[in-house]
C-alpha cells in the first residue's frame, strides 16, 4: 500500500496557493457589475496606450457607454491586421504588453487563428484553474493516490500548447508535473499507441480531465482494438483485465473517482456514452474556454457555470440585437457571447451561444450550447470561409459541399458533382488538415478519415432536397459546409436514397 501523506500534503498546499484567488473569485460574485467594471477601467486604460485604441479615439476615462459607443465589435477577421501588426512590429498595437505566446487556432477568416498571449493573459487562465482546482478540493475530490491525466496531444508544424500544464508557473506547475501520468513524447502515428500504454499501466489513475468527451472514446475503442499488442507491454495481472469481454474498465483504473470534460451542445450523448462505461465515476462538465480567453468556470457547489468576471470583460448580444451586461441578462435567454480581454482582443466576437439557466448569488450560470455558423464535433471548429478556401484549388469548376456525419462514429463526407480521381481524397483531407484542430482531432482519431463521394448533378439534388424540406427556391443559398448536424443527416441520408456513387 501507498503512503497517502504525500498526496495529502500536496493537495494542502495546493489549497493554500488557491485560496486567495477563489475567494476573490467569490466576492466578485455577489457584485458582478462592480467586478467587471473595475476590469474594464483597466481594459480601457491599457488600450488608450495602443494604436488601436488611438485609432478609435479611446482616452483612457470612459466609462462603458463611451466604450461601447466609440469601439466597434469585431470578429477576428476584422483585428486580423491588427494583430498582424503587433506580431510583426512587436510595438503597441493592441495591447501594451508583450506578446510572449502566439496559440493556433480555427478561425472565421481562414484555416487558422494566431491569438496573442500576454502574460496577463496567461494570468488569467492560471487563476481560472486555481479557482477550480481549490473549489474540487475543498467540496468534493478526496485525493488518494494523486494521480492525474490531463489531455495532451501530438505535436504539429502549426506549434501550440501541447498540454494544460502551459497555463501554470512555479509551484503549482511543479506539484501537478509530479503528479500528471504522461505519455512519452512521439510522433502523431505513434501517439495513440504510447498514450493507450501509459495509462493501461497506471492502475492508480485518479483524474481525467480532457476538453471533448470523444477523446476518451477514441482512446478506448484503440485499446479496445489493439488490445492484443498493448498487453505485451503490461504485468500478468493487467493482461487479465484487459482481455476480458467485454473490458472491464473499472479493472483496469481501480481509483478512477474524476472525468471532466465538456458535456453541453454536441457533448452531451458523448458523455452519456462515457457515464455507462464509467458508471462509479463522477463526471464534472468543463466551463466554457476558449483559445482567446478562460470564460466560465464550474463550481461543485452550483448547477451551472460561473463567469470569471475578474478575468475577462463580457457583453452578450441578444436575439434582437440589443447589447447587454452581465447583470442585465435574463434568466432562460440565449446570447451571443462578445469578449474583452488582456491580450488586446477588445469587444471581440466569439460566434458562441450561452444560454441563463439560474443564478448563484448574484450571478447568471451561463451554459455553452453551441456555435454561429461553425460545425465542431468534437472541437475542430471548421467553418465556410475556410472549407471553400481550403476545396476550392481542388474543384475550381466542380461543385462540392462537406458535411458531417455521426452515424458509427464522427466524421465528414465530401460530396462531389464529378468523377473522383485517385488521390483525390487524401488531397482533400491534406487541405481541410490546414486547420489547426481539425488536424488534431484526425491525429488522435476523435474524426474518422475523410470520405468522397460522388453525386452526379449535385446543385439539382441539392435544390430538391432543399424545396422538399419546405424552402423557397429563392431563399436556398449556396454553400460549401453543412453545420446544422439534423440537416446533415436528412441530407445525407437523401442523397443515400438517390444512388450516392461511392467513393473506392
Amino acid at each position: 500500500m501507498w503512503s497517502k501523506l504525500p498526496v495529502k500534503l500536496a493537495a494542502f498546499i495546493t489549497k493554500v496557493m488557491c485560496y486567495s484567488e477563489y475567494s476573490r473569485f467569490q466576492r466578485s460574485l455577489v457584485r458582478p457589475e462592480e467586478a467587471q467594471s473595475e476590469l474594464l477601467r483597466k481594459f480601457i486604460r491599457d488600450l488608450a496606450c495602443t494604436e488601436y485604441g488611438k485609432h478609435y479615439g479611446v482616452c483612457g476615462d470612459e466609462d462603458y457607454s463611451a466604450f461601447a459607443s466609440k469601439l466597434p465589435i469585431h470578429s477576428y477577421a476584422d483585428m486580423e491586421p491588427w494583430v498582424t501588426q503587433q506580431l510583426v512590429t512587436q510595438q503597441s498595437i493592441i495591447t501594451p504588453h508583450s506578446i510572449i505566446h502566439v496559440e493556433p487556432t480555427s478561425g472565421s477568416s481562414g484555416s487558422m487563428k494566431n491569438i496573442p498571449y500576454t502574460q496577463p493573459l496567461l494570468r488569467s487562465f492560471s487563476n481560472m484553474l486555481r479557482v477550480w482546482v481549490y473549489d474540487l478540493l475543498h467540496h468534493r475530490l478526496k485525493l488518494e493516490t494523486g494521480r492525474i491525466f490531463i489531455s495532451v496531444s501530438p505535436p504539429t508544424d502549426k506549434g501550440g500548447f501541447t498540454d494544460d500544464r502551459a497555463y501554470l508557473s512555479g509551484l503549482m506547475r511543479t506539484i501537478f508535473s509530479l503528479s500528471l501520468v504522461m505519455p512519452p513524447k512521439s510522433d502523431a502515428p505513434n501517439f495513440l499507441h504510447n498514450l493507450a500504454l501509459t495509462l493501461l499501466r497506471e492502475e492508480k489513475l485518479e483524474v481525467i480531465s480532457i476538453w471533448s468527451p470523444s477523446y476518451l472514446l477514441a482512446l478506448l475503442e484503440y485499446i479496445f482494438i489493439n488490445r492484443d499488442t498493448l498487453v505485451e507491454g503490461l504485468s500478468d495481472s493487467q493482461r487479465n483485465v484487459l482481455l476480458t469481454s467485454p473490458i472491464n474498465w473499472k479493472g483496469v483504473w481501480p481509483h478512477l473517482k474524476m472525468l471532466s470534460c465538456w458535456d453541453n451542445a454536441l457533448a452531451e450523448p458523448l458523455v452519456g456514452q462515457l457515464q455507462k462505461i464509467f458508471p462509479h465515476v463522477w463526471i464534472q462538465g468543463k466551463g466554457l474556454l476558449a483559445t482567446e480567453a478562460p470564460i466560465t468556470v464550474p463550481l461543485a457547489t452550483s448547477r451551472g457555470c460561473l463567469p470569471l468576471l475578474g478575468e475577462v470583460f463580457l457583453e452578450f448580444e441578444a436575439v434582437g440585437g440589443e447589447i447587454k451586461r452581465i447583470h442585465e441578462l435574463q434568466d432562460g435567454q440565449h446570447y451571443q457571447l462578445i469578449i474583452t480581454q488582456s491580450a488586446g482582443l477588445t469587444r471581440y466576437r466569439m460566434h458562441d451561444l450561452v444560454e441563463v439557466q439560474g443564478f448563484y448569488k448574484n450571478t447568471p450560470c451561463l451554459v455553452f450550447i453551441g456555435r454561429s455558423q461553425i460545425c465542431d464535433m468534437v472541437g475542430e471548429k471548421l467553418n465556410e470561409i475556410f472549407v471553400r478556401q481550403a476545396l476550392l484549388p481542388l474543384f475550381p469548376t466542380v461543385k462540392f459541399l462537406l458535411v458531417p456525419w455521426q452515424n458509427d462514429g464522427q466524421g465528414y463526407v465530401l460530396l462531389v458533382d464529378d468523377p473522383i480521381s485517385d488521390g483525390l481524397t487524401e488531397r482533400a483531407e491534406a487541405s481541410l488538415c490546414q486547420a489547426h484542430h481539425y488536424a488534431l482531432a484526425r491525429h488522435i482519431g476523435q474524426l474518422a478519415p475523410l470520405r468522397v463521394q460522388h453525386i452526379p448533378a449535385l446543385s439539382l439534388q441539392l435544390r430538391s432536397f432543399h424545396q422538399q424540406r419546405g424552402m423557397k427556391i429563392g431563399d436556398i443559398k449556396d454553400t460549401v459546409l453543412i453545420t446544422n448536424l439534423v440537416q446533415a443527416e436528412q441530407l445525407l441520408t437523401y442523397c443515400s436514397n438517390n444512388q450516392i456513387v461511392e467513393a473506392a
